[in-house]
């Protein structure tokens, strides 16, 4: 697969507040952790089969230095309010790549934060050569399978891949 320069970080602006989009760092990770598991708790999803107890959730800048994925982070006001990547999970169709761990706090949903990250990511996933991406996701994140169809995502009848995430009962693809 072809793989090009992925972009680093730009800064996202909306009215008078500007977001930091920047690749995950180690010293990340324990905050994007806390974004992924406060979202869990707040709609109250599944914790158990789900990137909720997933160990490698706590070791998310590790994870993303696998090739072939990418991940970034976005600060605000000092700190760390949403995330959202690629990884080629195993299983995944040859030119397939799944879009992984989007989450966000409540403080900066509504804003055109998620929708301009999760678009930055999907050109992200485009650049380094892939042609499809796959998603997987829970009705309880009603909102965030709302953006998904709204971005072009067509629903799947079951899992494709090996995520390990057995909880989850959405899945989309997409032709990027």
């Amino acid at each position: 697969m072809p793989q090009q320069k992925m972009t680093n970080d730009f800064l996202y602006t909306t009215g008078e507040e500007t977001f930091h989009f920047r690749r995950i760092t180690p010293e990340d990770n324990l905050a994007i952790a806390d974004v992924i598991r406060s979202a869990f708790v707040e709609f109250d999803a599944p914790r158990h089969h789900s990137v909720y107890d997933d160990p490698e959730t706590d070791v998310l800048s590790e994870v993303f230095m696998t090739e072939g994925s990418g991940y970034w982070v976005v600060e605000w006001q000092g700190k760390i309010c949403a995330g959202c990547g690629f990884y080629p999970t195993d299983g995944l169709p040859e030119g397939m790549v799944e879009i992984v761990k989007f989450y966000a706090l409540p403080e900066v949903r509504g804003k055109g934060v998620g929708t301009a990250l999760f678009r930055f990511v999907e050109q992200q996933a485009k650049q380094a050569g892939y042609t499809r991406s796959y998603l997987e996701s829970i009705p309880a994140f009603g909102n965030a399978v709302s953006l998904y169809r709204r971005q072009g995502y067509k629903a799947l009848p079951e899992a494709i891949g090996h995520s390990g995430h057995t909880a989850m009962t959405v899945f989309m693809e997409k032709v990027l």
